[in-house]
């Protein structure tokens, strides 16, 4: 029986059907479906348990990452005879549904920390897209204990070689780089597991494989995403694609599923958001909540720069790659990282951690280092480049939006678009946002520009969300450092 998607399955047509999970959740529990101003592709799929436009616990988005990272691991380790879908539900007997839908993750949390404290280095090379997908494919690979992670970036970087490029066909910054150092870290492991938040037709991970495969060949591959959407071809081609290049190709997902897209809907769509006002039409631009004023606007009561120590041979995500050696620096980092900001906070109250677009991982665990201290009531997201339909209505998950300046310039080969975009900053259930608390603004040094606080800058966007904005700068990423470290080749 197919179920209605919101907003946009009553006004659209856009339908969810759950087909299984090995943990018994629906879609519904862990997606909602907006709309998107895209010619390529008019629906988006929202995750509820990513931290990307939806804010929430930072603990239920480390669960949730690293629960898909089981079953990778299952899928890797478990027996030959069982698809790699069907984890033990011998030993996880523990009740995930209701963690997830419930937002109750810390005895999840624990089953996982376990979980992977039993399990040895597994010699793997695991790969997460940006932007969605950076956090997701570091928190799958922390699961795992692959000897290596890597995600893929649309930044380019002075210093660091481009290893390879695919594309991404749907997204609004389709080009994607692999800026691995030293270059050989892609050809590291024998296994290669690639992680995306949504696997809609698997396209860009085939790209991706065959353009991994013809560089250093493997055996085996493993993709995994939060949802699984595929139709019977796309399955099909997947398999058709393992049998050319003479390998296994598995996939595992949380939820497995089917998306109907009625006909003419990115025609109806384009109707449908012309014919409202120009606040809903435009795209992500801020419907200024009510209850900040009557102007429209909380102002701020503090605005306040943080530079965070650093250190500047420990990588601060997966652009340039992330090894499993790298943890043990990587930790007291993040502790000293989030010590600073907790210096700088109110004494108590609501805190918004807010990752740069591909940088999610260490505000990730920045912010469930500040949960952790009690102090404060803490929820993680981060800012996106995709401009996505803004509607206040309940059962549509983008429901309050601001747009700001790009913060590092637009110095690519390939135009890519200017406005970025914060979105929700409440929970969307709710329809009426937070009482005022304090932002903390995330970014390393080349986001560190002057359209942060220019008229149109995220500064000044912020400061409508929240009475207190910590911005907090990590020096800049330094692939030259990383290179000394790593001297020896591969992980």
């Amino acid at each position: 029986m197919k179920r209605l998607s919101g907003w946009a399955g009553e006004h659209f047509g856009v339908t969810l059907q759950t087909i299984d999970s090995p943990f018994d959740l629906e879609l519904e529990d862990v997606v909602g479906v907006a709309l998107r101003r895209n010619p390529r592709r008019a629906h988006l799929l929202v995750s509820t348990v990513l931290g990307k436009h939806i804010p929430l616990s930072p603990e239920l988005a480390a669960a949730a990452g690293r629960l898909l990272g089981e079953l990778v691991a299952a899928a890797l380790t478990g027996p030959t005879d069982r698809p790699p879908w069907e984890i033990d539900r011998g030993a996880w007997s523990f009740d995930v549904a209701s963690a997830i839908r419930h937002n109750d993750p810390a005895a999840l949390v624990g089953r996982l920390d376990a979980a992977a404290g039993a399990r040895p280095e597994y010699p793997a090379l695991v790969l997460g897209f940006a932007e969605t997908a950076t956090s997701l494919g570091h928190l799958v690979a922390d699961q795992l204990n692959a000897s290596a992670y890597l995600h893929s970036t649309r930044r380019w970087v002075k210093g660091a070689g481009v290893a390879a490029t695919f594309e991404e066909g749907h997204s609004h910054a389709a080009e994607h780089l692999l800026l691995p150092v030293p270059e050989d870290l892609l050809d590291a492991a024998d296994v290669l597991v690639l992680v995306d938040d949504e696997l809609s037709t698997g396209t860009t991970a085939m790209q991706t494989i065959t353009a991994a495969h013809a560089r250093r060949p493997r055996e085996r591959y493993v993709l995994a995403g939060l949802v699984d959407l595929r139709s019977g071809a796309d399955q099909t081609r997947l398999t058709e694609l393992a049998g050319r290049l003479n390998c296994r190709i598995e996939v595992v997902s949380l939820v497995r599923g089917t998306i109907a897209l009625p006909s003419g809907l990115l025609s109806a769509v384009t109707a449908g958001l012309a014919a409202n006002t120009p606040a809903e039409a435009t795209a992500g631009r801020a419907r200024r909540p009510r209850a900040f004023g009557a102007e429209g606007r909380c102002e701020p009561t503090h605005l306040q720069r943080i530079d965070l120590p650093w250190p500047a041979a420990v990588p601060d995500g997966g652009r340039h790659g992330f090894l499993l050696g790298d943890r043990a620096d990587f930790s007291p980092a993040v502790d000293a990282a989030a010590q600073v900001i907790d210096d700088a906070l109110p004494a108590a109250g609501s805190v918004i951690v807010v990752g740069h677009e591909e940088l999610m991982y260490l505000p990730l665990q920045i912010a469930r280092r500040l949960a952790a201290s009690g102090r404060h009531d803490v929820v993680f997201q981060s800012t996106t480049r995709s401009p996505i339909y803004v509607r206040d209505e309940d059962g549509y998950p983008i429901r309050r939006g601001w747009s700001f300046i790009d913060l590092e310039g637009d110095d690519t080969p390939t135009p890519l678009p200017t406005d970025r975009f914060l979105y929700n900053a409440a929970d969307p259930t709710n329809s009426q946002p937070p009482e005022p608390g304090s932002l903390v603004f995330v970014i390393d040094a080349a986001a560190d520009s002057g359209a942060l606080a220019a008229a149109g800058g995220a500064l000044a966007e912020f400061e409508t969300v929240c009475g207190t904005v910590l911005l907090a700068v990590l020096p800049a990423p330094g692939p030259a450092a990383l290179a000394d470290r790593r001297s020896a080749p591969g992980p």
